[in-house]
C-alpha cells in the first residue's frame, strides 16, 4: 500500500508554493505549515509499519516461532498478525482524512476553517500514534516472552516478594478500617466500601501468584500467562502501596475537628472627593479654558458631610473666581469590611487577626457574630466540612466524647453538659460556663433535624443566637467588640431572621 500517491504529491507541491511561498492570508502560517508536514509523517509511519511487519515476518520463519511461539500468536490465542492489519487501518484512515479534508482546507484557505483543520491534524496524529502502537505491540510481546522464558525462577521470587508485600499491608490495612469504623460508625459503610477495592485486589494478586508459581513448576510452562499474571502482581503492588498510603490519610482527616467563629466584625468607610480645577484667560478672544490638575483626596467625615450639604452631589462648583473654577468632579465612600475569627481546632483555641472580606461575604454573615461559620465536626471528611453558620460547639453535642445528657433539676429540661475539657465551648457561646444553658436538647435536636448544613441556626424562635441573638447580647466578651462598640447590637433586629441584613447604617461612620 501506498498512502502518497503521484498525484497527491502533485497537488502537495502546488499547495505548498501557493500557502507557504506567497504567503496569502486566511489560515494561519503555522497551521498551514503543521499541515503540509503531514505526508512526511504519514509516509515515515508507513516505512516503519512496515519495517516492524518484515521482521515479525521473518521471526515467524525460525524455530522458536514454529516450535513455542505459534501456540501464542496464531489466530486462536493472541493474533499477532491482526497487530499490523490494525495499523495499516488506522494509517489508512488518516490519509483519506488528509486527502479528502485537510486538502481541501488547504485549497479554501479560508481562516474560519482553522478550527476545523485544527480538529482534523489531531485525529490524523492521533491515528498515526495508534497505527505505531498497534505495528510495535507484536514486538513487545515478543520480547516479553522471551525474557519471561529466560528468567521465571528471578521473577517467581520478585512476583513472590511483591504478593507478600500486599498480603502484608493488606492485613495491616484491615485492622486500620475495621478501627477505625469502630471509632466513627457512622463511616463503617464508607469505609467498607472504600475497603472492598483492596479485598479485591489482595485475592486477584494471591490467585495471580499461585498461577506464575504452577506455570513456573511446569514442564510445559505457558509463557503468556506467566508473563500476564507477573505484570498483575506487579501493578497491583504498585497501586495497592499508593491507595493504602491515601485511604491511611483520608481516614486521618476523621479524626481532626475546628470551627472558625466569627468572633467581631468592622465596616471602616473613608470618604474622598476627587476635584477638578480650570483656569481660563479673560483676555483671549478664544476659548483657553484648561485642566490645571485633577485629584482625588481623602477627608474626614464632618468634611464629608458639610460638602454633601453644600453641593448635594458631584458635578457642582465648590469655588470660582473671574479666571477660575473649581469643581466636585466625584464624591463618594470607600467601604472597607473586616472579620475577626477564633480558631478552634480540637482542644485548641487560636485568636486571629482583623482578616479583609468582600462586601458580599461580610453581607452575607452580619447575623452571624459569634457563631461558628466553618466547622468540621470529628467523624467527617474534609470534603464534608459545614459552611453554614451554626452555634459554635453544637456539632459535640450529643457525643459521648465530648459530654452527656443531664436533666435540669428546676425544670426538668434535658441540658447537654459538656466535660471539663470542653467546657470552654459554653465560655465562647455565653461567655461563661455557668448560668443559661443553650445546649438543650429541645435546640439541638430542631438543628440537628430541620438546619445541619442547610440553613443558619439562631434558635427556636430566632433570638438566641447570631449577632442580635441573646447569647451574644449578653456574652460579656462579645460586649467589647467592635461590633457592640460600633452600635451593632442598638441595631440588630433577631426578629426579622432572613428578611436580609439590616445592622448595618450606610452612612459615613457606621462600623467604625
Amino acid at each position: 500500500m501506498r498512502i502518497i500517491k503521484k498525484r497527491y504529491i502533485g497537488l502537495l507541491i502546488a499547495l505548498t508554493f501557493f500557502l507557504i511561498v506567497t504567503g496569502c492570508g486566511g489560515i494561519s502560517k503555522d497551521l498551514k505549515v503543521k499541515a503540509l508536514n503531514v505526508p512526511e509523517q504519514l509516509r515515515v509511519t508507513e516505512e516503519l509499519i512496515g519495517k516492524l511487519k518484515n521482521e515479525y515476518q521473518r521471526f515467524k520463519q525460525t524455530d522458536q516461532y514454529q516450535s513455542e511461539f505459534i501456540r501464542y500468536g496464531g489466530p486462536d490465542r493472541e493474533n499477532w498478525d491482526a497487530n499490523f492489519s490494525q495499523a495499516s487501518s488506522e494509517l489508512t484512515a488518516a490519509g483519506r482524512i488528509y486527502e479528502n479534508e485537510v486538502s481541501q482546507i488547504l485549497e479554501r484557505n479560508n481562516s474560519e476553517d482553522q478550527p476545523a483543520l485544527t480538529n482534523q491534524l489531531k485525529t490524523i496524529s492521533d491515528k498515526m500514534a495508534l497505527g505505531r502502537q498497534s505495528a510495535q505491540k507484536t514486538g513487545l510481546r515478543i520480547s516479553r516472552l522471551q525474557q519471561v522464558k529466560g528468567s521465571m525462577g528471578e521473577m517467581l521470587r520478585e512476583g513472590e516478594n511483591k504478593n507478600t508485600r500486599i498480603d502484608g499491608l493488606f492485613k495491616e490495612l484491615e485492622v486500620f478500617v475495621r478501627e477505625n469504623q469502630e471509632q466513627y460508625p457512622n463511616k463503617k459503610e464508607d469505609l467498607d466500601t472504600r475497603f472492598s477495592w483492596f479485598e479485591k485486589v489482595h485475592q486477584e494478586s494471591l490467585a495471580a501468584f499461585q498461577i506464575i508459581k504452577n506455570e513456573q513448576a511446569s514442564q510445559t510452562p505457558d509463557l503468556a500467562l506467566f508473563a500476564d499474571n507477573h505484570e498483575l502482581i506487579t501493578n497491583n503492588s504498585e497501586a495497592f502501596t499508593l491507595r493504602n498510603q491515601a485511604l491511611r490519610n483520608k481516614v486521618s482527616e476523621l479524626g481532626r475537628s475546628y470551627s472558625k467563629i466569627l468572633r467581631d466584625m468592622k465596616l471602616e468607610q473613608k470618604p474622598w472627593v476627587e476635584e477638578v480645577r480650570y483656569e481660563w484667560d479673560n483676555w483671549s478672544d478664544w476659548d483657553t479654558t484648561k485642566e490645571v490638575y485633577r485629584r482625588k483626596r481623602y477627608i474626614s467625615i464632618n468634611d464629608y458631610n458639610s460638602l454633601i450639604k453644600k453641593v448635594g452631589e458631584a458635578g457642582r462648583i465648590i469655588a470660582n473666581g473671574h479666571d477660575y473654577e473649581v469643581w466636585i468632579e466625584d464624591i463618594d465612600v470607600a467601604e472597607s469590611y473586616y472579620h475577626m475569627y477564633l480558631f478552634v481546632e480540637d482542644e485548641k483555641q487560636t485568636p486571629g487577626e482583623w482578616e479583609k472580606v468582600e462586601e458580599t461575604f461580610y453581607d452575607a454573615n452580619e447575623e452571624n457574630l459569634n457563631m461558628s461559620i466553618l466547622t468540621k465536626p470529628v467523624g467527617m471528611y474534609e470534603e464534608e466540612v459545614l459552611t453554614v453558620a451554626m452555634p459554635p460547639g453544637f456539632d459535640k453535642v450529643g457525643d459521648p466524647r465530648y459530654g452527656r445528657w443531664e436533666e435540669n433539676r428546676d425544670t426538668g429540661e434535658r441540658q447537654w453538659s459538656f466535660f471539663q475539657r470542653y467546657l470552654f465551648w459554653n465560655m465562647i457561646l455565653n461567655g461563661t460556663g455557668f448560668g443559661r444553658n443553650y445546649y438543650s436538647y429541645d435546640r439541638y435536636n430542631d438543628w440537628n433535624r430541620n438546619y445541619r448544613g442547610r440553613k443558619p441556626y439562631y434558635g427556636r424562635d430566632g433570638s438566641d443566637f447570631g449577632s442580635g441573638g441573646r447569647s451574644t447580647m449578653t456574652n460579656p466578651g462579645m460586649k467589647t467588640s467592635t461590633y457592640a462598640k460600633s452600635g451593632g447590637f442598638k441595631t440588630a433586629t433577631p426578629s426579622v431572621r432572613g428578611a436580609g441584613t439590616t445592622n448595618r447604617s450606610r452612612g459615613p461612620g457606621a462600623g467604625k
